[in-house]
């Protein structure tokens, strides 16, 4: 009998155990594991009191005494297991009705009243004595003899009874029905154990039922927990498959190639996209090596898994990306940019690689970057790329040298506005097809914008410079076919070299382009390299150009009279107002040299205006002093007449200063009214309409024809003094001059000849019938005080000669 009550012992240890190994450490595990060892300790309990035959009454009362706390301390454990079970559930965590069955301060009572039933077992109230049974035919045990306090433990099982009640309880609301079903197996099982614990409280009982009963208890706790786990097992089973299946849709559903490789470069995983791009299956491609499957110029990545791969593996922090040119089974290039990460599947490291298709991607930056670097119309670099080469070039330092050619279409202008835009924009696209072929191949050739190009070479000195600069003009000689027609152009271009004419960007084009407009200046057709002089005379156009924006207002600004004599009788018939610069630095500045750059920058408006102005104010001041000459000669510039409020301006300034639109004569030079001839026939024509005289200035210098001439609402015509200063002296100017006084003539022009200095001029002139002369042979320009000085003066002395009263010559001057 002892030797089958100690089986029954070892029974519940075992399961016990065999719950926590087998099947799962969990929480619940462990507590029922727990469980069962308080349960082989209560079967223990009980076995010892068969050892009547092997130990003393009081070892076996004592091993007795000591084992109560397993049958004693079994109600906390389930209660505790129960705790466990119920937090899984939010159903029954819900219900707060049962919120104190799940406290842990009650079970913290629970088994502080469990100490007070066990302690309680030590004394003789409890436990009084042992008693040994004898009967024929069994062996002898000895049953415990409870004390006065006998009930103690008759309240402990109500307690335990009130724990399957709640057991019962989490039973109805518990959604698991596997764990319901264990609960409910659990306090029953235990329950009936508990019941056959209550008949060994008599003398009577036979404690083997109460071991069978414990035995049978932890088979059917190992059972019971057994299948939950076995059915738990097989949901996790059946969710992972269906994890595993949706995650294969999610692979294979996504549009970039995904795949995997071991170490031998061999596929153990490829979604659909990767296959069929490569013209396979996802069963078929995986297995193969993966550079018999993709086709490639050459890929950027070891397959094989190297000692920097496994220690990427260890790590876990270390990619590779790359960009890889591969080919469908069809040939259709593809660039596809790939992401290898080191990974472990099973515990084999490989490479889990993610490759995206960023063809198009690719081609829309390239779009992005042509249209951002290059000229739209003839695909060159732009001016943006120009500078990054060139600034990139400069930041290096080391001693290389540069060349900058500047090149601007001479009369390009003339092709757009007579054969129209549209072949305008074909001779650019031709002029940058020939230049391509005409410069080096390490050569950067930019169009800058309109008829502007600029090409850039490195190294470069001053005779490869030259070299390339010849070459472009002669491959601008040849003639452009375009709409059926030839044109021949040519271009003017400019050199500036590095590091001697700058070190930056915008110092070496400013000086290319100043030489570019020297090389115009020269007759075009040809290039300039920039030197000194051109630093020189850059310098002071620059001087100029600061200076003359506030000279009218420091009062720099004057104007200068020169008297208009009749040839026939040198009576003074007009004033010509000349303006003249005195600048505190810079001297006297010529009027040839700050007027072209008042031209350029619009200046010429302000200064224009202001010299108009200033005449007739001083016109009306002379006519107050009965001093005014007939008229007074101002000139207009081009940008002047293409104010189209000039003539409504003009008319409120005779009107203020009470001067007859006849006494002012305007004068336009020969190139101005010739290089905008329907605008400036336009304005003359306002302008006579007001009353005032008009003249061309500098004739004979430009390419004026008798046509053009005609359509000109002109009163006189002016002999450019280059002509005049070569009369008399056998240069064969008389015929030109007289040809040019004929031809006024026949036009119903006056002439005035401009820059007489000698009687012999004069002669000349009066005898092929010129009208009207000026130069110093009568008088310098003059300043306004001292021009009203030889005005009086003149006019006494053709008083004198005349013999009439002041005010009255005056009056007929």
């Amino acid at each position: 009998m002892l030797l089958t009550m100690s089986v029954f012992c070892m029974i519940p240890l075992a399961l016990g155990f065999a719950i926590v190994v087998l099947f799962s450490r969990s929480r619940l595990a462990r507590q029922l594991c727990l469980f069962l060892v308080f349960l082989s300790i209560w079967q223990l309990d009980v076995t010892v009191l068969y050892a009547a035959n092997y130990l003393s009454q009081t070892t076996i009362e004592f091993v007795f005494r000591l084992l109560r706390f397993g049958p004693i301390f079994l109600g906390p454990l389930m209660y505790a297991s129960l705790m466990s079970l119920s937090k899984e559930s939010a159903a029954v965590q819900s219900q707060r009705s049962w919120a104190l069955g799940r406290s842990n301060g009650l079970l913290l009572a629970y088994c502080v009243w469990c100490l007070f039933v066990y302690a309680a077992g030590w004394t003789d109230l409890g436990v009084e004595r042992l008693e040994l049974v004898e009967a024929a035919g069994r062996p002898p045990y000895y049953a415990p003899v409870y004390g006065p306090i006998q009930w103690l433990f008759a309240l402990h099982l109500v307690f335990l009874l009130l724990v399957f009640i709640q057991s019962l309880i989490i039973t109805r609301h518990h959604p698991n029905a596997r764990q319901r079903s264990f609960i409910r197996w659990f306090a029953l099982s235990l329950a009936a154990v508990y019941s056959t614990e209550l008949l060994n409280l008599t003398n009577s009982a036979e404690l083997v039922v109460s071991s069978v009963a414990i035995m049978l208890f932890a088979i059917i706790v190992f059972v019971q927990f057994s299948r939950i786990h076995t059915l738990r097992m097989q949901e996790i089973n059946a969710e992972l498959r269906d994890k595993r299946q949706m995650l294969r849709n999610v692979i294979d559903m996504n549009p970039n190639h995904i795949y995997a490789i071991n170490r031998d470069g061999v596929l153990t995983l490829a979604n659909r996209s990767f296959a069929e791009f490569n013209g396979y299956s996802p069963r078929q491609i995986v297995g193969m090596p993966v550079r018999d499957v993709v086709r490639s110029d050459g890929l950027t990545f070891d397959w094989q898994m190297d000692e920097w791969s496994r220690d990427a593996l260890q790590s876990g922090d270390a990619s590779i990306q790359s960009e890889d040119i591969v080919y469908t089974p069809q040939g259709d290039k593809r660039i596809m940019q790939t992401v290898k990460l080191p990974v472990e599947f099973s515990g084999v490291p490989q490479w889990l690689c993610i490759s995206v298709d960023i063809t198009e991607r690719k081609q829309y930056e390239r779009t992005i970057m042509q249209m951002a670097y290059h000229d739209s119309l003839t695909e060159l670099p732009n001016r943006l790329m120009f500078r990054q080469r060139l600034e990139a070039l400069l930041r290096h330092g080391d001693g290389r040298t540069a060349g900058l050619l500047f090149l601007d279409l001479d009369r390009f202008k003339w092709v757009n506005d007579t054969a129209g835009h549209t072949t305008g924009d074909m001779l650019l696209r031709q002029v940058a097809e020939r230049l391509r072929e005409a410069c080096p191949s390490d050569a950067l050739v930019c169009r800058l914008g309109g008829d502007e190009f600029i090409v850039l070479a490195s190294p470069c000195g001053a005779p490869r410079a030259e070299e390339i600069a010849g070459k472009i003009l002669e491959a601008l000689d040849k003639p452009f076919r375009l709409a059926e027609q030839d044109y021949r152009i040519t271009s003017s271009i400019g050199i500036a070299l590095h590091p001697q004419d700058g070190s930056d960007v915008d110092t070496l084009v400013k000086h290319a382009d100043s030489a570019m407009y020297e090389a115009k200046e020269r007759g075009k057709n040809g290039y300039m390299f920039f030197n000194a002089e051109l630093s020189r005379r850059l310098s002071r156009k620059l001087d100029i150009e600061t200076s003359l924006r506030r000279a009218a207002e420091a009062g720099e600004l004057s104007l200068f009279y020169q008297p208009q004599i009749r040839l026939s009788d040198g009576c003074c018939i007009g004033m010509e107002a000349l303006m003249r610069w005195s600048h505190p630095v810079l001297g006297q500045v010529p009027p040839s040299e700050f007027i072209a750059v008042a031209e350029e920058t619009g200046l010429i408006l302000p200064i224009g205006r202001w010299a108009l102005e200033e005449a007739c104010r001083q016109m009306g001041e002379w006519r107050s002093s009965g001093l005014a000459p007939r008229r007074i000669a101002v000139n207009l510039s081009l940008r002047q007449l293409h104010d189209p409020h000039l003539t409504e301006w003009i008319s409120n300034l005779l009107e203020r200063y009470g001067i007859d639109p006849g006494a002012l004569e305007l004068e336009v030079t020969e190139s101005t009214a010739m290089s905008d001839g329907d605008l400036v026939v336009l304005r003359m024509r306002e302008l006579k309409r007001l009353g005032v005289s008009l003249s061309i200035d500098d004739f004979g210098t430009g390419y004026a024809s008798l046509s053009h001439l005609s359509q000109f609402p002109l009163d006189r015509l002016k002999i450019d003094r280059s002509f005049v200063r070569e009369l008399a002296v056998g240069l064969n100017r008389e015929p030109i001059v007289a040809a040019i006084v004929a031809m006024a003539g026949h036009l119903q022009l006056e002439t005035i000849a401009e820059g007489v200095e000698s009687d012999a001029q004069a002669d000349f002139l009066r005898m092929i019938g010129c009208k009207e002369a000026q130069g110093h042979k009568y008088s310098q320009p003059l300043p306004a005080e001292a021009a009203t000085e030889w005005l009086t003066a003149r006019i006494a002395a053709e008083q004198a000669a005349a013999g009439a009263d002041p005010m009255d010559a005056g009056a007929s001057a």
